[in-house]
């Protein structure tokens, strides 16, 4: 009875810290730009783990943006998110699994009826979990 207690919490253990490294693993970029009007904001490249819908933490944002993921060849590869208000906003992917273990970036742009660069900042992962 003894020998299987201590087997099981083993295992419980081994799958606890399983699940903590995976949670670990997941990268996550920071930003804290003037978004122009006439061009976008393109983060630094991290790579994706899985295949979970990307995440971008907005903190602050001082007018109208829209965010998306890109590819490393500059291609949208997720949804487009029209924000104004910080907040957490996913982006799902056209196809997670073709970007696993590729670099991808976050890019920003102002939305269309803003005219003026617009303040933004927060954190971003391509993996929400």
């Amino acid at each position: 009875m003894k020998k299987k207690f201590l087997t099981s919490l083993t295992i419980c253990g081994l799958v606890v810290a399983a699940a903590t490294g995976v949670q670990a693993a997941r990268q996550i970029g920071s930003y804290d730009t003037n978004v122009p009007v006439i061009e976008d904001f393109e983060s630094g490249s991290l790579k994706k783990d899985n295949t979970s819908s990307a995440v971008n933490n907005v903190e602050k944002v001082d007018g109208g943006l829209v965010s998306w993921i890109e590819n490393s060849s500059g291609g949208n590869i997720t949804t487009k998110v029209s924000y104004s208000t910080p907040s957490r906003y996913l982006l799902d992917y056209s196809s997670a699994s073709s970007y696993v273990g590729k670099s991808v970036h976050l890019n920003i742009s102002t939305q269309t009826n803003v005219w003026n660069s617009v303040s933004t900042k927060g954190t971003w992962s391509p993996d929400e979990r």
